[in-house]
C-alpha cells in the first residue's frame, strides 16, 4: 500500500513539474532574462557565505590603502608601496567602498560579478543572431561554468575584470565588421576598454587584442581599420604610460621589468 501511495505521489509531482515547465516555456521570456537569473543562481548566495581567497585578499588590502589611508593613485598594501602594475579593480572596490561606507568583501566581489555578468550578455549577444534564444542562453551558461572562470565566480580577482574588458573591446570591434563600417565612436570605445584592460594588470594582456585584430585587418586587406586600429591602441597605451610615468620611483623600472617577466633576474 505505501508503494503504491509512493508511486501516485511520484506521478502527481512529476506531472505538476511538466505543467509548471510547458508553463515556462510558453512564456514569452526575453533571452537576456535567462542570463540575468543564471548568473544570479550562481553567484548567491556563495558570494555571500564564501571567504576571501586567492588574490582577493590584496585586491581588498589595496582599496583600504586608497580610502583609509588616500593612496589612490600610487596604491600601497597595509603601508606598503605597491606599484608592480596598476589596478583597477582595487580602484572600483575603493569607489564602491567609498559610497557604502568602508571597503568589505562585498566592495570588490560587487564589480566583480558586475564584469561578470557583462561577459554573459555578450556571449549572448554574438550567439543570437546565429541561433535560436536556448543556443544563446546556453553559450552565456558555458561562459560562467567554463572552469577557468568558475573557480573564481566569487572571487575578486583582476582575471575576470581583465577578460571582460578585453572581451568587450572585441565584440564592439566585430559588431562594426559585422555591420559594414567600424566607426571612430566603436575605436574611441575600444581604446577606452584596452585602456581600462591595461591599468587592470599591465600594458602586456592588449595585445591579445592587439595581435588578433591586427592580424585579421592585414588578412583581410581592411586597410581602412588601420587608422581607427592605430588610434585605439595609441590612446590605450598612453593612458596605461601615464600611469607609469605618474608614479615612478628610482628602482622601479627594475621591478617592473621583473613583473612582466622581460628581465633575467626572474629568468633565474
Amino acid at each position: 500500500m505505501a508503494k503504491v501511495g509512493s508511486v501516485i505521489l511520484t506521478d502527481l509531482v512529476w506531472t505538476w513539474f511538466l505543467r509548471q515547465l510547458s508553463l515556462v516555456r510558453s512564456a514569452d521570456i526575453p533571452g537576456w532574462v535567462w542570463v540575468v537569473l543564471l548568473w544570479a543562481l550562481m553567484a548567491f548566495p556563495a558570494a555571500s557565505i564564501r571567504g576571501t581567497h586567492y588574490e582577493e585578499g590584496t585586491v581588498i588590502g589595496l582599496a583600504r590603502g586608497a580610502v583609509e589611508e588616500g593612496y589612490w593613485l600610487s596604491p600601497h598594501l597595509y603601508g606598503v608601496r605597491f606599484v608592480e602594475r596598476p589596478v583597477l579593480l582595487s580602484w572600483l572596490a575603493a569607489g564602491v567602498g567609498k559610497l557604502s561606507g568602508g571597503v568589505t568583501v562585498w566592495s570588490a566581489r560587487i564589480p566583480h560579478l558586475l564584469f561578470l555578468l557583462a561577459g554573459g550578455l555578450m556571449v549572448f549577444n554574438l550567439v543570437l543572431p546565429h541561433a535560436r534564444k536556448a543556443p544563446a542562453v546556453f553559450g552565456a551558461l558555458c561562459w560562467f561554468a567554463c572552469p577557468m572562470v568558475a573557480q573564481k565566480f566569487v572571487t575578486a580577482e583582476p582575471d575576470v575584470t581583465l577578460s571582460v574588458l578585453l572581451f568587450g573591446a572585441f565584440f564592439i570591434w566585430w559588431k562594426g565588421v559585422v555591420s559594414g563600417h567600424v566607426s571612430m565612436l566603436r575605436w574611441l570605445s575600444i581604446a577606452i576598454l584596452l585602456a581600462a584592460a591595461g591599468l587592470t594588470k599591465g600594458p602586456q594582456p592588449i595585445a591579445y587584442f592587439t595581435l588578433g585584430v591586427g592580424a585579421y585587418l592585414i588578412v583581410k586587406r581592411r586597410w581602412g581599420d588601420i587608422s581607427g586600429f592605430v588610434f585605439s591602441n595609441a590612446v590605450a597605451g598612453l593612458a596605461v604610460a601615464a600611469w607609469y610615468w605618474a608614479v615612478v620611483n628610482p628602482g622601479d623600472v627594475e621591478g617592473w621589468m621583473i613583473h612582466s617577466r622581460l628581465s633575467e633576474e626572474y629568468r633565474r
